[in-house]
């Protein structure tokens, strides 16, 4: 009975503590008027915000078909026009694959498949304000085979990149290529004006069982770089830490690629991200691992700046977690556990987290993000036989690493969190980004009681929005953690997807969200 007591006095003392709780003053939120659009829609991006207002684009799903809308916004937020998306090349219907802006324009880019000769089309249509219509001057800008059967494995696709200053556009396209040969692609380079500056048909250097390409970028100065793991040979794609190597292959339109060959003292590269910087230097950050196996655990973090006219590597730093670093997050027992291990000497490694992004810092120095993620599926077989699949989605804590402008790693910090929902590809798991000055602003949804959070394991955000807040966290130029709420408690009872949010100026998100049957945008402005 005591403990029954017990129980209720702390459930209503975090209730209080929660209700009494005022939202951020570290961000204004402005919300537009509410609009109503088809019940069993979702956004997909903010294609563009110029001077007249913002255009956002959202999908309408049904059981047999799938209808694009773009809308437009009024400054203060007022949608004054939704406009569906229909594009005809040549006399057939063709599949809206993207659309963004660029050079303050939007550019849709729909695709096409000819069964009659097997080729799969790409084209860019460019998108007027005003009507929101397409302008019906469709241009192929990539063609590839497709084919299907045991021995290809490639079907033919298309991807984007844009270079970190949005000034060039790559459209590559992986064509067919059977089993145990070297992939093959198309490079094409745009400017923003999508006037094409370059193009290559390439292919690598290595056979698909002897390299995994991990990453594909555009640098600012046009330059398209492939980062992969080039495997020894005949270990068919089961390695060690020392079967591999990072190799980067630098391509500009004509000739054989420039390959940068990356070592870390030996130790295994598990998870990496580059970025170009200004002056065409590469530079590489990620976690190592001293497991010395196929484990994609990692003991520490990384730094490698690679001279891009030498190709020697000019700067290199390794610095592992601590054991408090690895320990933030766990419960007490395992968190006891682990001390115990390091303490006798005994290796211990964190697991599946995946680096989401490198951040360029303005001195110089950088900052390496990265999340904890993994799928866990499970098989059941009732009674009857009838087999059921469940896929629980992991959404867990975020990793920050700090990289000073001469490489060292100054410190490393976690922003605990603990999502988890079943079926639903964690919609609304994951988290938002906004970079201010030297400060972090992460917000995802949360459990409320984690709002006091301090050590152990958080408590469980399990994917029902009715039941979270959105959590504000800031993590400073020291790697301190501060979490407040962003919403006071009257705006929480919405529906919003972190993953969705999009950055449009220096100092503002913007935010969809769904309350009750109507939706809404806000502006996240950062003070």
């Amino acid at each position: 009975m005591f403990r029954s007591l017990l129980l209720i006095q702390l459930s209503l003392l975090i209730s209080f503590g929660y209700q009494a709780q005022t939202k951020s003053s570290k961000v204004e939120v402005i919300w537009g008027p509410e609009f109503k659009t088809p019940g069993n829609s979702y956004q997909k991006n903010v294609v563009l915000q110029d001077e007249s207002g913002l255009y956002n684009l959202i999908v309408e799903t049904s059981l047999l078909s799938r209808t694009n809308y773009l809308q437009k916004f009024t400054p203060d937020l007022k949608l004054i026009r939704s406009e569906p998306q229909s594009f005809r090349t040549l006399g057939s219907y063709a599949v809206l694959e993207s659309m963004f802006g660029m050079n303050n324009q939007i550019y849709a880019f729909t695709s096409r498949k000819s069964t009659a000769d097997k080729t799969y089309s790409l084209f860019s249509d460019r998108i007027d304000k005003e009507s929101l219509k397409p302008d019906n001057f469709a241009e192929t800008i990539a063609e590839v085979d497709f084919q299907s059967g045991i021995l290809v494995n490639r079907s033919g696709s298309f991807e984007y990149r844009k270079s970190g200053d949005e000034s060039k556009l790559l459209v590559f396209m992986e064509q067919p290529y059977k089993r145990n040969e070297a992939e093959k692609f198309g490079f094409k380079v745009f400017d923003n004006e999508m006037k094409l500056i370059w193009n290559q048909d390439i292919e690598l250097p290595y056979t698909d069982e002897n390299f995994v390409r991990t990453q594909i970028r555009v640098g600012n100065n046009g330059q398209v770089y492939v980062l992969g793991r080039v495997y020894d040979e005949g270990t068919g794609g089961v390695f060690t830490a020392k079967d591999y190597r990072i190799s980067i292959l630098e391509y500009s339109g004509s000739g054989t690629p420039k390959e940068f060959k990356l070592d870390l003292d030996g130790k295994n590269m598990n998870e990496l991200q580059m970025t170009v910087a200004d002056n065409g230097d590469l530079i590489c950050a990620g976690f190592y691992s001293e497991m010395g196996s196929a484990s994609s655990s990692i003991k520490g973090s990384f730094y490698l700046r690679v001279n891009e006219e030498s190709g020697e590597v000019e700067r290199m730093r390794t610095k592992p977690f601590t054991s408090e670093f690895m320990r933030k997050g766990m419960r007490e027992g395992a968190g006891n556990r682990l001390e115990k291990r390091m303490e006798k000497g005994r290796d211990y490694e964190l697991n599946s987290y995946d680096i989401r992004e490198i951040i360029r810092r303005k001195d110089g120095g950088a900052l390496l993000v990265a999340e904890r993620y993994f799928v866990v599926v499970t098989r059941t077989t009732d009674a009857n036989g009838n087999t059921s699949t469940t896929y629980t989605y992991h959404y867990e804590d975020i990793v920050v690493v700090n990289i000073d402008p001469e490489g060292n790693i100054e410190w490393s910090q976690k922003v605990s969190k603990n999502q988890i929902s079943k079926n639903d590809a964690g919609r609304y798991s994951g988290y938002a980004l906004k970079v201010m000055g030297d400060k972090l602003f992460f917000i995802f949804n949360d459990n409320p009681k984690n709002l006091y959070y301090e050590s152990g394991e958080p408590a469980v955000f399990r994917g029902n929005v009715k039941k979270a807040v959105l959590m504000l966290v800031e993590v400073d130029r020291a790697g301190n953690v501060e979490r407040e709420l962003l919403l006071s408690e009257d705006e929480s009872d919405l529906y919003c997807r972190p993953k969705a949010m999009e950055v449009i100026s220096e100092n503002e998100m913007i935010m969809y969200t769904r309350r009750r049957k109507k939706n809404q945008l806000a502006r996240i402005v950062f003070q």
